[in-house]
């Protein structure tokens, strides 16, 4: 009867010492046992939970440090004229269950949270391709007032925070340039789509017959090979260099992440058109980098 008490020490120390005492009296003797045998599983399945326990982002019993969200170097300041979409870019490694928002910094609005818009603001955006780092903000129609500071933000503990100011000025003037070229919007967007943007002001004024040279600036930083071709368009027609007229000559500079494309118009051709380019990859994408509209840049010919 007292077998099962001799082997308590082996197993608790302090409650085999207590029932040892009671041997002395042994109408405890079975209470005691039976009192073990309910605490000791309990401590054995309390000690077992612990140790399956596994830190948030622990995977395969690594590091969790080696696991914590990561901002990868971006542009922190981005410039645009009145009228443009622009693309605040944020990329993220090793995000895991977190989730990315977007705050304007001056009034402390949220406007995106992940995939979803915030903002009564519906020319802000949340733009995310599933599986890809990248989660840029997308705001249409830019206006000066929307210029200063916005923070890319992750939910960890404490908050992770990569701030991206913005600049939106009115767009240059077109009359009085000696150089179409001299005044150039910046272009910055981070995904892995390429965006392109023809450079300079919206119009050109030129005396008529004169020649007019427009030029398209295609970003790719995330495509591994360059883009295939380059097509302008007028009047939603494809230029070519067997227009009936003559006039028309096309430069392209094609790089892995770089193309650049020059239309150059010369007399008959340089008439007031409205002018865009598309790049063949895949789908058509448009000189504002917006698939939904298309802007057009106008030449006037006086």
């Amino acid at each position: 009867m007292y077998s099962h008490v001799q082997r308590l020490p082996n197993r608790g120390v302090g409650l085999a010492q207590r029932c040892a005492d009671w041997q002395e009296r042994p109408h405890f003797t079975s209470i005691a046992a039976k009192i073990y045998d309910s605490l000791a599983p309990v401590q054995l399945r309390e000690i077992s939970k612990e140790g399956s326990q596994r830190r948030p982002n622990d995977a395969n019993n690594d590091s969790a440090e080696g696991d914590l969200p990561v901002f990868e170097p971006t542009a922190a300041n981005v410039s645009a004229f009145v009228g443009q979409t622009v693309y605040l870019p944020c990329r993220v490694r090793n995000l895991g269950d977190k989730v990315v928002s977007w705050m304007r910094s001056k009034d402390l609005h949220i406007l995106t949270s992940g995939n979803t818009l915030f903002s009564s603001d519906t020319r802000f955006g949340p733009q995310h391709t599933p599986g890809s780092d990248a989660w840029t903000l997308r705001l249409d129609n830019a206006r000066k007032t929307d210029s200063g500071k916005y923070e890319c933000q992750v939910n960890t503990e404490p908050k992770m925070m990569y701030a991206v100011q913005l600049s939106v000025r009115d767009p240059d003037k077109p009359e009085g340039y000696d150089e179409p070229h001299s005044q150039q919007t910046r272009i910055s967007y981070e995904s892995t789509a390429p965006v392109a943007a023809i450079m300079g002001p919206r119009e050109q004024r030129v005396p008529s017959g004169s020649t007019i040279t427009l030029r398209c600036v295609i970003l790719s930083p995330y495509q591994t090979r360059p883009i295939r071709g380059v097509q302008w368009l007028r009047d939603n027609k494809l230029l070519t260099f067997q227009a009936a007229r003559g006039g028309i000559n096309v430069e392209t500079e094609r790089g892995a992440a770089r193309t650049v494309s020059e239309l150059t118009l010369g007399g008959h051709a340089a008439r007031r058109r409205k002018i865009f380019v598309q790049t063949n990859r895949g789908t058509n994408r448009h000189c504002n980098a917006d698939r939904r509209t298309r802007r057009t840049y106008g030449s006037h010919a006086t």
